[in-house]
């Protein structure tokens, strides 16, 4: 993926599409183009909480840690599937450390709240 340099986007958006991409590494009139990469990450959020009775939210800061992006590639009885990939990647996630704050709430709980009294 690539981005159009800022002044050329904004000037003509329909021109700046219908033109081929230059050579690589040449720059396109007058800037050089910034190329952006996917990077994948992942997290691990712990659903401990909801195991008490009647919780339901979970709130919790979770580190992201950088992952191998997937492809897809068609296997031996001809199906594809999503299989990480081969080139090296940069620890991105690592680097930064990033977080995330995510917050899950439910509408029921998932272990329900005991009774005070036994019921009849």
């Amino acid at each position: 993926m690539k981005l159009l340099p800022a002044e050329e986007a904004a000037a003509d958006p329909k021109a700046a599409a219908g033109k081929g991409a230059p050579a690589k590494g040449a720059p396109k009139g007058g800037a050089a183009t910034t190329e952006m990469k996917p990077f994948f990450g992942r997290g691990w959020l712990s659903f401990d909480l909801l195991q008490q009775p009647g919780s339901l939210e979970v709130k919790q800061r979770v580190f992201l840690e950088t992952c191998q992006p997937m492809v897809k590639k068609a296997g031996d009885d001809g199906v594809e599937r999503l299989v990480p990939s081969e080139e090296p990647f940069d620890p991105i996630f690592e680097q930064s450390k990033t977080y995330i704050y995510l917050k899950l709430t439910m509408s029921e709980p998932v272990t329900p709240t005991v009774a005070a009294q036994p019921e009849p």
